[in-house]
């Protein structure tokens, strides 16, 4: 390689060298798959982790942050959930539960499939990965509130 330089009366000079060293500002776990990487990170080392990835402009923000805003969002989607499951198995009907049953599955069939679904939107950066973790809590919040007004007391 060689390094050219100018003086200040103008003239220009030049080294030439054989071996060149550069310093690659590169983490070890960054060589893994990302998305595996994370789901074994610890809340703490996620938020350390992100501010890291923001600073380098680095295109995983986006994968980092849903997995972040999906260890929130978990605890309130098994509230909402079991609220919609008590809600629909409380209904005593002659004849028996199985539309019931079959309502709750489709329920959280699609509330899994919608929370993918978002997740993968906000992924690909369409959308802000809080409300693409957060819209099918929403969403589903609002069907267990009217599953549960409906439901005898």
């Amino acid at each position: 390689y060689v390094i050219y330089t100018r003086s200040e009366d103008g003239s220009l000079g030049y080294k030439q060298y054989r071996n060149l060293d550069t310093l690659i500002n590169l983490d070890a776990r960054e060589l893994s798959e990302v998305k595996s990487l994370v789901k074994t990170m610890t809340i703490e080392e996620i938020n350390d982790f992100l501010s890291q990835q923001r600073r380098k402009g680095s295109d995983n923000v986006f994968i980092i942050e849903v997995e972040r805003h999906t260890r929130y969002s978990y605890p309130f989607s098994t509230f909402i959930l079991t609220l919609i499951g008590v809600a629909l198995s409380s209904r005593k009907v002659r004849g028996g539960m199985g539309m019931h049953i079959g309502l709750g599955i489709t329920l959280c069939f699609s509330y899994i499939m919608l929370g993918r679904v978002f997740e993968q939107i906000a992924i690909s950066g369409s959308m802000t990965p809080w409300l693409g973790v957060w819209l099918p809590n929403i969403i589903y919040a609002i069907i267990a509130v009217i599953v549960y007004n409906k439901a005898p007391k």
